[in-house]
């Protein structure tokens, strides 16, 4: 496991050695120092497999759907929102991880869209130039351990 500010250098020298030793590599990416070196090395040229819905990024004008973005019905969101209002632990779960299993049946995993609704659509998976390599990427309600709401 790697971190994203690894440099380039790095990354290429890791890969000739796992690739003696049949290991994996798994980079991290926060993008808090933007789009590093590494980064690049990996999204550069990467083609979308499977992407979602952008429940936060609405294109019809309207107000993002922030219930649905962490997976919640209405009143669950009403309940975390009003449960981080009085610090107390909410009554639901937070959020919701995306149900990747439904995608193998070829499912979405993810809320209805209400009808009349239309949102940007995101990437969830992406295969990188080198076929041997693949961007996955992790929502904020896909940490069961974080507090997406926040």
């Amino acid at each position: 496991m790697a971190d994203e500010l690894i440099p380039g250098e790095w990354v290429e020298t890791l890969e000739m050695r796992l690739a003696t030793r049949s290991g994996w590599m798994l980079v991290g990416f926060t993008p808090v120092e933007g789009y590093s070196g590494a980064v690049k090395m990996f999204c550069d040229g990467a083609v979308t497999v499977k992407d979602g819905t952008a429940f936060l990024l609405p294109t019809d004008g309207k107000e993002p759907d922030e219930a649905r973005a962490l997976g919640l019905t209405e009143d669950e969101y009403e309940e975390v929102k009003s449960a981080s209002m009085d610090r107390r632990p909410p009554r639901c779960p937070p959020c919701r991880p995306t149900d990747c299993l439904a995608w193998l049946e070829g499912g979405t995993g993810e809320p209805e869209i209400p009808e009349g609704r239309t949102f940007e659509r995101m990437p969830r998976i992406q295969r990188c130039a080198d076929p041997q390599k693949a961007v996955v990427y992790f929502w904020s309600h896909d940490n069961p351990f974080g507090n997406p709401y926040e």
